[in-house]
């Protein structure tokens, strides 16, 4: 019975797994760890039978498919679909019913040409389009190279792209597949668990006062919950930037003090602003320092910030280009005192750029009036872009061959909106 049971599993899935969530090669340090093991919890998908996962493996566009469907639909009424649907799908293949079933569901369509690639790497772009119009509302594609666009921003919109992705055309791992399939399920739970509330609390409700009175999840959700309170980051929802332009992805926290953050690209900096009421010459002179804008009519306020410098080889010191790059721009190297920032940024070695005491201050300045006075000197002195100021740092990101050059303004003091821990390049 043992023996047919696995030689089952194995024609099922098309490989031998480990029905298991704890798995060998998925430590507590492992990312996505946490969103493995829930939807290996839901059974599903499942490891390999040497007790791993492998979350930096890639998989197949079959296989992913295949796992969608089995998180959405039963699997008898998958198999009941046996019609071979793209000529390049070998008949008796364990993924035709997956296939079949996903192509009459209208969840994909394959290639140009007809075919589908069963075994080929699945990227970003197709796996958007799946998990998209398996797990939400189906989006029509948009026209041209960037065709999948409206499937990646469904789920940005949920924060369901993950951090590692890095565009279209990135080979999409099992861990990142597991991430985004947790996200969103997770999201489904939590409404079918207020929907439940909701009618258990209206059905209470009903007997004590008899008369039907409904009660909404949002009714759930606020009952009881202070006015006025403040939300931390940790509970912001987070979305996903992905720049093709600039070929890099990061996390950041989608609202700031209950407004809704943005993301605008100019050049190689990145900003993150809100909506801005201020009269004409408060903003005006928030436009001139650099920490306003104004987008398609509509006004506002830059909440963080970031440059991407340069990439260099790593046979030159950090410290050296920094230097190089402020004599590039005609000041004097020797006026600038790079020091240690006051935290670190995982995956990243950062420091400090500011001028260390300048002489020219007045020592009866207030501490105010003597730290104002010492960034203004570091902008003419040493910062690279206006709108940067004194304390504002740098990260250094080193990979095989090249490294990466980030210059932050001081947004930092107020609370960072996005994770810098979270940023990758292509």
């Amino acid at each position: 019975m043992r023996t047919k049971l696995i030689c089952f599993t194995f024609l099922l899935f098309g490989f031998p797994f480990l029905a298991n969530a704890d798995f060998s090669d998925v430590l507590d340090t492992t990312r996505y760890a946490e969103d493995i093991r829930f939807i290996a919890k839901q059974g599903f998908i499942q490891g390999y039978g040497d007790g791993t996962f492998r979350p930096e493996q890639s998989i197949t566009r079959a296989e992913f498919t295949k796992i969608l469907l089995l998180s959405t639909f039963p699997l008898e009424k998958i198999a009941d679909c046996t019609n071979i649907s793209f000529p390049d799908a070998a008949p008796g293949e364990w993924y035709i019913s997956y296939l079949c079933f996903a192509k009459q569901e209208g969840i994909v369509k394959g290639f140009l040409n007809g075919t589908f690639g069963p075994n080929e790497d699945i990227i970003y772009s197709a796996a958007a389009k799946i998990i998209v119009n398996t797990l939400l509302e189906k989006q029509e594609e948009q026209e041209g190279e960037d065709w999948w666009h409206p499937f990646s921003q469904a789920l940005s919109e949920k924060n369901a792209v993950p951090p590692t992705v890095k565009g279209g055309n990135h080979r999409v791992t099992r861990g990142e597949m597991a991430y985004m399939i947790a996200v969103l399920l997770r999201e489904k739970e939590k409404i079918a668990e207020d929907e439940k509330i909701a009618e258990e609390e209206g059905a209470s409700k009903e007997d004590e006062s008899g008369a039907e009175e409904k009660v909404t999840p949002e009714d759930v959700e606020t009952e009881g919950v202070p006015e006025n309170t403040d939300t931390s980051h940790e509970e912001v929802p987070e979305k996903t930037y992905t720049s093709d332009h600039l070929g890099l992805s990061f996390s950041y926290f989608s609202e700031k003090e209950g407004k809704e953050v943005f993301v605008f690209e100019i050049g190689t900096k990145i900003i993150l602003a809100v909506p801005n009421s201020q009269n004409d010459d408060d903003f005006a002179a928030c436009v001139a320092d650099g920490l306003c804008s104004e987008r398609d009519g509509e006004r506002f306020s830059h909440v963080d910030a970031f440059y991407v410098l340069t990439k260099s080889t790593q046979d030159e010191d950090f410290l050296d280009a920094i230097l190089r790059k402020i004599s590039e721009l005609g000041k004097d190297p020797d006026d600038c005192n790079l020091q240690s920032p006051p935290y670190t940024v995982e995956n990243w070695m950062a420091t400090q750029l500011s001028v260390a005491h300048p002489k020219a201050l007045d020592t009866n300045m207030g501490a105010a009036e003597k730290r104002n006075a010492e960034e203004q000197e570091t902008i003419e002195k040493c910062s690279f872009y206006a709108g940067g100021y004194g304390r504002s740092f740098f990260l250094y990101n080193p990979d095989a061959s090249y490294s990466y050059f980030l210059y932050l303004p001081s947004f930092g003091e107020q609370g960072r909106v996005v994770r810098y821990e979270t940023l990758h390049f292509e």
